[in-house]
């Protein structure tokens, strides 16, 4: 049963301001008493604060009109800021991949190579003479067709930009329809530019990675699978495993996860609220002590997995970096004003703020859900879980890459959560407690 509206324009607006006011707040304390840290001001403030206009503006906008008209808010959104950060890191710092591209490099250089190559079958044969992963695959040969089709470097990262622009209003477009199994229109229109509108997008697509593409595959897998959950037409049965399987080419490990919401189903929906509960907690605290075991006992395989994953930060051993990991996992990342060594946290420090925030709202969504046994909504709740566990096993809750995958998903349970925290007794009580604690935990993890 769809709950009714809870979302009215002026709930929304108050909602704004207290976020504009929080983030600011938070902005003018960095600047005023840490002036002297190595990120410069263009990096902490100037571009953060555009971006952050951009996002208040754009989603007050689409608040306002029709879903349709706010896709297209959302793909000119991405398409001005993401040429935007382009330039901004071709000028900036002299590189058009900017800070910390990861992953993105070794694209570029396998689409490259591939360019030239006429067939498919030639172009697979090439990744595998570079030992290249499976899940390494999908993007390359995408990349391969931009740059088959552009004249030069340029041109061919600018069509980029384009074309993840595009996937991203696509997915916003899978995110609203996906709500709308659990949630009213408007409801369901705000996950979706929660989503479409979040800075990190802007980093992600100017640099060339490929999330917004991934990311795309998962919702649209996720919104076919409820599709066969509610309808039994074998149509979206197929297009369940197509969307699933083609997650393999980007990142393994979600295809198991996905084939696990899919085949066990049947299995999970009939578990009792308390099993649940039990097996949650169970995991959670399993996790946390498997992260600490994987960091101290056996460095060695803790600098693998951090290497694979192009993380020169690594875990890192304590037993206080491993219980703030273990958190993250739930509310973060944690905005970053002023690790220098990260600097692309900085840009979207308003996404990292706004996802803390709203986390409150996520944790209750999954705790009624749970708690109350609304079986509509395990896949979701478990989607969501399985990614924080993982993240917090390899210790990577402070890197939005790797809770990412799960955030249009998130998104949903947290206004599907907003909703059902707004019956309880003492959610005013609980919502100051929380965004108390948030902030303190911020100024504590930037200072430390």
């Amino acid at each position: 049963m769809i709950p009714g509206s809870v979302y009215s324009t002026s709930n929304i607006i108050n909602r704004i301001i207290g976020y504009t006011f929080i983030y600011l707040l938070l902005l003018l304390f960095f600047i005023i008493f840490f002036n002297s840290s190595k990120p410069t001001p263009t990096e902490l403030f100037v571009v953060p604060f555009i971006l952050f206009l951009f996002f208040i503006s754009s989603f007050a906008l689409g608040i306002i009109l029709n879903v349709r008209s706010g896709i297209v808010v959302i793909f000119i959104y991405n398409v001005i800021l993401s040429l935007g950060m382009y330039y901004f890191f071709l000028h900036y710092t002299e590189s058009p991949y900017g800070y910390n591209p990861v992953d993105a490099i070794t694209y570029y250089n396998y689409a490259s190579a591939l360019k030239d190559i006429p067939s498919l079958s030639g172009a697979v044969a090439y990744l595998q003479s570079q030992d290249a992963e499976i899940s390494d695959y999908g993007f390359p040969l995408l990349l391969r067709l931009v740059f088959r089709y552009t004249s030069s470097d340029n041109q061919a990262r600018i069509l980029l930009i384009l074309l993840n622009s595009l996937s991203f209003a696509l997915c916003s477009i899978f995110t609203y329809k996906l709500g709308r199994f659990f949630l009213q229109s408007k409801e369901a229109k705000v996950a979706m530019l929660l989503w479409g509108l979040n800075s990190c997008a802007i980093w992600s697509n100017s640099c060339g990675m490929k999330e917004s593409v991934f990311i795309t595959l998962i919702t649209a897998a996720m919104y076919y699978m409820y599709c066969w959950f509610y309808r039994k037409n074998f149509k979206y049965l197929i297009l369940t495993f197509a969307f699933i399987l083609s997650t393999l080419f980007f990142r393994h490990y979600i295809t198991l996860f996905l084939l696990i919401l899919l085949f066990c189903h049947p299995v999970y929906k009939r578990l009792s609220s308390k099993l649940l509960f039990l097996l949650v907690a169970g995991v959670w605290v399993l996790a946390t002590f498997t992260s600490y075991l994987i960091s101290t006992e056996y460095p060695l395989l803790a600098i693998i997995i951090h290497k694979q994953a192009e993380n020169p930060e690594g875990g890192g051993g304590s037993l206080f970096r491993i219980i703030m990991n273990s958190f993250a996992g739930f509310v973060g990342p944690y905005p970053n004003f002023l690790l220098s060594n990260t600097k692309e946290a900085l840009l979207y420090n308003p996404y990292s703020l706004l996802k803390t925030l709203i986390s409150l709202f996520g944790l209750y969504g999954m705790f009624y859900v749970i708690k109350n046994g609304i079986t509509a909504l395990y896949p979701i709740t478990f989607f969501i879980f399985l990614n924080i566990i993982l993240v917090i096993i390899t210790v990577f809750s402070f890197d939005y890459r790797f809770s990412y995958t799960m955030i249009p998903l998130f998104f949903i349970l947290s206004v599907y959560g907003y909703q059902k925290l707004r019956e309880y007794k003492y959610r005013k009580l609980l919502s100051f407690v929380y965004t108390a604690s948030m902030l303190i935990l911020i100024l504590f993890y930037n200072i430390r």
